[in-house]
């Protein structure tokens, strides 16, 4: 199940940025991460089995789900790479594992309600605001 969810996720997350070629990469993460909280607001049962399994680097994880996370990621390397041309395959490769980290934990606190994230009514600000400023767009 959490298979065809992932690749479900990764079609929904992709299906956002369908004619919005024209925005820049900024924009174009902010638009995929709008598309992972709709995802997981609107399947939060499904959305959260993909991250409540125990699985850490040091064990031999399911080839699916490896595969449907490196497509997940590849969504982000590119807007990333063009906002650090610069920025060496690895590095791009950890901006974007860190990206997406902070983009889960803001949906995953924030629909939780948690005293610790935003009110529901924030989350895509508070999206904005940290993937404006990680990429050096100031405007807000």
């Amino acid at each position: 199940m959490n298979g065809r969810t992932f690749a479900k996720l990764g079609r929904f997350v992709a299906a956002s940025l369908e004619g919005k070629g024209d925005l820049s990469p900024t924009e174009r993460l902010v638009v995929m991460s709008y598309a992972y909280l709709d995802y997981a607001a609107a399947h939060p049962r499904l959305w959260r089995a993909l991250f409540d399994l125990q699985m850490s680097t040091d064990m031999d994880v399911p080839a699916w789900y490896l595969e449907e996370l490196g497509r997940l990621f590849s969504y982000i390397d590119g807007p990333v790479h063009e906002c650090f041309p610069d920025m060496s395959a690895e590095e791009v490769a950890l901006m974007t594992r860190a990206l997406f980290s902070s983009i889960h934990g803001i949906v995953l606190l924030g629909l939780e309600n948690r005293i610790s994230g935003v009110p529901r009514d924030q989350i895509r600000n508070m999206i904005a605001l940290i993937l404006r400023s990680s990429t050096g767009n100031t405007a807000f």
